[in-house]
């Protein structure tokens, strides 16, 4: 395989040929690609090649086209992502800091919706106040019956903030499936987002339901 200098018909074209062996050239704009780009591609269609003569049973799709070094940057080194936060800050505690450094700044997208720091912070607070004339405190569970969305992570906040513990319930179950699992667990509230308050009994107890 090699490289020649002269005027390229593409901005990237692969020429392959064989007589008493293999050949592969690659043609390029040098306007569009580094030479230190191409050298990688080159790298990475050997390693197929290689891959397919060693493994020519195995499909397109899992042959190796990354070194070992590629590899082990790409799947350990990139994927470092472990950040040590403190132990002792609880998360909504997090949140506040963030929005009082960056109140503007969005904190939460969930497909056409987002919210800024400032307005998850205060909507959190708005249903915190509301959990907490309805008793949730310290060792009151709340259950949390939502599908993915906005409103989800603002219940999930805003019953931290109240200081209760979530459980977290599956939309999809039948609603007998669900006052078992909160009879089971001894769930005092219920927070169901984008549901109007609806008090339910189950059990001994009365259930209040809390949008939002």
């Amino acid at each position: 395989m090699s490289f020649e200098t002269g005027i390229a018909k593409f901005d990237l074209s692969v020429e392959v040929w064989e007589d008493t062996e293999f050949h592969c050239q690659f043609e390029y704009n040098t306007d569009l690609f580094e030479p230190s780009t191409m050298q990688r591609m080159l790298g990475h269609f050997e390693k197929l090649i290689q891959g397919a003569l060693e493994n020519p049973d195995l499909p397109l799709a899992q042959l190796p086209i990354l070194s070992e070094q590629e590899r082990e940057q790409v799947l350990v080194e990139w994927n470092n992502t472990r950040v040590s936060y403190p132990r002792n800050i609880p998360l909504h505690k997090f949140i506040e800091d963030q929005t009082e450094r960056t109140p503007d700044s969005i904190a939460l997208i969930y497909e056409t919706e987002q919210l800024t720091y400032s307005q998850l912070n205060a909507r959190a607070n708005q249903l915190a106040r509301r959990l907490r004339k309805l008793g949730v405190g310290p060792d009151v569970l709340v259950s949390v019956c939502a599908e993915r969305s906005v409103e989800m992570v603002v219940a999930l906040l805003g019953i931290i903030k109240a200081g209760g513990a979530y459980v977290p319930l599956d939309p999809e179950y039948p609603r007998e499936r669900l006052e078992t699992i909160q009879q089971d667990a001894q769930v005092f509230h219920s927070a169901h987002p984008r549901t109007p308050p609806e008090p339910y009994t189950a059990g001994g107890g009365t259930r209040h339901f809390t949008r939002s």
